[in-house]
């Protein structure tokens, strides 16, 4: 494909369709991964957590996926330890809802604008 300074903006309908066909690709391959990663999860006797198995270039690793939980910890946490290993963060949604807009705007920082594709 062309660098997009290649593309004329008269393009826009053929550059599209191809973004919307390679996200179905996208989607219909990483369905197909989540099913065959599926295997090595059945067949935990053979892949237990910490084993690798390469094949050609690449490796497949099999590791521990746990994060804390913040119910959990509250429930099972003492409150000044929960508090102690606790972080404040700003809740953007609840902030949008009751500062003013300049205010908002000036905590806001702007990043490069993304494309989203989706289906209609």
């Amino acid at each position: 494909m062309a660098d997009s300074e290649m593309l004329d903006p008269a393009e826009f309908s053929s550059v599209a369709e191809i973004i919307v066909r390679n996200q179905l690709k996208i989607k219909e391959l990483t369905e197909q991964n989540d099913t065959l990663k599926a295997f090595f999860k059945e067949n935990s006797e053979e892949f237990p957590v910490g084993s690798s198995t390469v094949v050609g270039k690449f490796y497949i690793k099999v590791t521990k996926n746990s994060r804390v939980d913040d119910k959990l910890a509250r429930e099972l946490l003492s409150v000044r330890d929960y508090n102690v290993n606790s972080k404040m963060v700003i809740d953007s949604a609840h902030a949008k809802a009751r500062l003013a807009p300049d205010v908002y705007t000036s905590i806001q920082k702007v990043y490069e604008n993304k494309i989203e594709v989706g289906l209609i």
